[in-house]
């Protein structure tokens, strides 16, 4: 077994979704497409959208070390604690937690900018990623993206 030194992180953006486990793999489903992600190869998944995440999901995560992002009408983190000596570190050392929200936050509103950006809108979000507080930084950076001009119709 090869020692893996770059993890890959995917983001799930989908009206509807499914996520199952099998075999050491995740199972995504979306409308009648399946597709299977090795979780040893993941770091993060971020999901968008309604959808379900059965336990067997979970506990995968769980076992593999994958952290699972909900993103909706508010961030959900669902951070790996229980694996090894890092559940006893982050109780002493909080400030670990907010290192990776604050990623998370920034790539998501990176991509939202590149996303809009490649479909002609232009939004400065500059600003956002400089922000302190995670949830002031989540809040302004849904502000900023409902009230852009836009002309994407999306639902």
């Amino acid at each position: 077994m090869g020692l893996q030194l770059y993890k890959k992180s995917r983001w799930i953006i989908a009206e509807k979704y499914r996520v199952g486990a099998r075999s050491k793999r995740f199972l995504v489903e979306i409308n009648d497409e399946k597709v299977e992600i090795a979780a040893r190869t993941m770091d993060l998944l971020v999901f968008y959208g309604n959808g379900v995440i059965t336990s067997s999901a979970f506990f995968l995560a769980l076992e593999e070390g994958v952290n699972i992002v909900l993103i909706g009408d508010g961030l959900v983190w669902m951070e790996n604690l229980f694996k090894d000596v890092e559940y006893l570190l982050s109780q002493y050392y909080q400030e670990k937690g907010f290192g990776a929200v604050h990623a998370v936050l920034n790539s998501y509103i990176k991509s939202a900018r590149y996303f809009l950006s490649r479909n002609g809108v232009k939004v400065s979000t500059r600003k956002l990623v400089e922000t302190g507080d995670p949830e002031e930084k989540y809040k302004k950076s849904i502000e900023t993206l409902h009230t852009s001009p836009s002309i994407l119709s999306i639902p």
